[in-house]
């Protein structure tokens, strides 16, 4: 019996020369739309869930480095049917989504990737990274505007916030981390659009 893999798909050929191939869903659509401010709508359309479980829906900001986002259940139906996930904390830029489709049986397969360019009216590097006491940010922006600095947890809750106005060209802020509990953070930049990025407080 020979193994091979076609299009994502797990195909085993006999000697009498019949495969059997099992997708646990069909994927008609995926598209990605941005949506002010620094948000992005994802939506995708299947057929013939009979056999799916889950939808993992991915990020990244480049083609190859993805993290989770959402786990979604499948409906599990055969007809036409349609699904749709709001990232709302989509970097400035150019940013990359799949879905990753598991079966019951614990197998997957993954959607192409589609890409968004959300735009963007600033950039910003926090350092040190990790960090004890002060997290320094610079910013550079390309208009003046205001904006407010955002400390989250991974749980979703924001344990710092500050407001700050942006001139155009370069930028430095800093953010007392000194007192926050040792863990992983993220520290969102909000104005006219949205950035992120992760740092470890030591």
């Amino acid at each position: 019996m020979l193994y091979l893999l076609l299009k994502g798909c797990l195909v085993l050929a006999f000697n009498n020369g019949l495969t059997t191939c099992s997708l646990p869903v069909t994927l008609l659509s995926f598209n990605a739309t941005p949506q002010p401010p620094g948000t992005v709508l994802l939506q995708w359309q299947t057929i013939n869930e009979t056999g799916a479980s889950q939808f993992i829906v991915e990020k990244g900001t480049d083609s190859s480095n993805f993290s989770v986002m959402s786990v979604m259940a499948a409906k599990g139906v055969n007809s036409v049917t349609e699904y749709t996930f709001t990232d709302f904390a989509a970097p400035g830029g150019t940013v990359y989504y799949r879905l990753q489709m598991l079966d019951k049986d614990g197998s997957a397969i993954y959607s192409k990737v589609v890409t968004v360019n959300t735009g963007g009216s600033m950039s910003f590097n926090i350092y040190p990274n990790p960090v004890r006491d002060n997290l320094s940010v610079k910013v550079e922006a390309i208009e003046n505007e205001n904006i407010t600095l955002q400390v989250v947890d991974l749980q979703g809750k924001v344990v710092l916030q500050k407001a700050a106005a942006l001139q155009a060209g370069s930028n430095s802020f800093s953010v007392n981390a000194g007192n926050l509990t040792r863990g992983f953070y993220i520290l969102i930049v909000n104005g006219r659009s949205m950035q992120q990025k992760r740092f470890i407080k030591e």
